[in-house]
């Protein structure tokens, strides 16, 4: 296998969640300072994890290219290497070339219906249709409502 690259840089959402992770990122960090490890070995030097669960997370780095197999071995035995000595990744937001569509949240029907941005929202009487059902309450109707109450 060729020498690996400084630096790889993260572009994938996926690929940064799954690099995320404390004990991925130690594992990582592991194999860069001490150079091609198996699962065993890893999880001795790191001292919080299991064989099996090294095994694991070394398999979901290799699937985004964060680790890779140095050759040799099987299994639990097999030995795994870095594949960059640095990892990096865009931390600043996108900047769009346009503002987002319109939303729920941020659309004009949210700011005319937002309460304290309607005219007379608190003011307007309530209507009740005929035959409808009062509310469910856990207050009992004898109870009186609460002070500061709106009704």
């Amino acid at each position: 296998m060729s020498e690996p690259p400084p630096a790889i840089r993260l572009t994938d959402p996926r690929a940064l969640r799954a690099y995320a992770h404390p004990t991925r990122m130690a594992l990582v960090g592991l194999l860069r300072r001490e150079g091609p490890l198996t699962a065993t070995r890893a999880a001795e030097l790191l001292g919080t994890e299991s064989v099996a669960s090294c095994s694991f997370h070394l398999r979901q780095l290799a699937k985004y290219g964060l680790v890779e197999e140095a050759g040799g071995g099987h299994g639990r035995e097999k030995p795994w290497r870095a594949t960059a000595a640095f990892t990096s990744w865009d931390s600043s937001p996108p900047t769009p070339s346009r503002p987002p569509p319109p939303t729920p949240c941020n659309g004009p029907s949210w700011t005319a219906t937002s309460p304290g941005r309607r005219p007379g929202w608190r003011t307007a009487p309530r209507s009740v249709p005929s035959g409808a059902r009062p509310p469910a309450s856990a207050t009992p109707p004898s109870t009186s409502p609460l002070p500061n109450s709106p009704n």
